[in-house]
């Protein structure tokens, strides 16, 4: 995404028209593959779905519409005008597989434009932000066997509780049944994120809460780690 000034030529003026925009553009993969749903590639529903939710933090109780339109850098089929609240302020399509063609792009782009300069001047509130943070994240996979009737809640659940404040995110991305295991039980893979936001975190660190987490997985779920 970029937010930039755009300059468009006025007639008989001699300084252009200068005006704010957002250009947001999807191309790839949209989600990891995990336990429940395949990979896949991102579309138009995904970039209508940021737009959904712009205009729902900034514009709540306002109608969105995309109206059919014409521009010949979009699909002829797959494109429109954005118009919240009864007014137009951008423009959302995928771009045209002509375009994509001759810039050797072998996937599909999809692009949305807003006036920035509409869309704030006529927001509902004011939104309080807080910086991205800069420090990195250190990952980990953690595989555990458990007992068939354990729900993957109750995992996440410890697991969160006995993470502390660091761990920032818990995903299941994958659940395995089979011959290497017990058949009453079943193996639970999940991808544990763990950040602090003031400064680097240690290795060592990790390691102490992930022997934690295992502690309690044990002792609360009878859980045991897949080696």
């Amino acid at each position: 995404f970029e937010l930039s000034k755009v300059f468009k030529k006025q007639e008989n003026k001699e300084l252009p028209l200068e005006k704010n925009k957002l250009g947001i553009a999807l191309t790839g993969r949209a989600s990891k593959k995990r336990w429940d749903r395949p990979e896949r590639n991102v579309d138009f529903y995904d970039l209508k779905g940021f737009l959904e939710f712009l205009t729902g933090m900034y514009y709540p109780g306002n109608e969105l519409k995309i109206t059919e339109a014409q521009y010949g850098f979009f699909h002829p089929r797959i494109n429109g005008k954005i118009d919240i609240g009864g007014k137009t302020m951008g423009i959302i399509g995928k771009v045209h597989p002509l375009i994509v063609e001759e810039a050797e792009i072998d996937q599909d782009i999809y692009y949305m434009e807003i006036d920035m300069d509409d869309f704030i001047n006529n927001m509902a509130e004011i939104i309080k932000y807080k910086a991205i943070p800069v420090f990195p994240s250190i990952d980990i996979d953690l595989a555990i066997v458990v007992d068939e009737k354990v729900k993957n809640e109750e995992i996440m659940s410890e697991i969160k509780k006995s993470g502390t404040e660091l761990l920032k995110q818990v995903r299941l991305f994958d659940i395995y049944r089979g011959e290497q295991i017990d058949r009453d039980k079943k193996s639970m893979a999940y991808s544990l994120s763990f950040r602090d936001d003031s400064r680097t975190l240690k290795d060592t660190e990790i390691e102490i809460i992930k022997k934690r987490i295992l502690e309690n997985l044990g002792r609360n779920l009878n859980a045991a780690i897949r080696e």
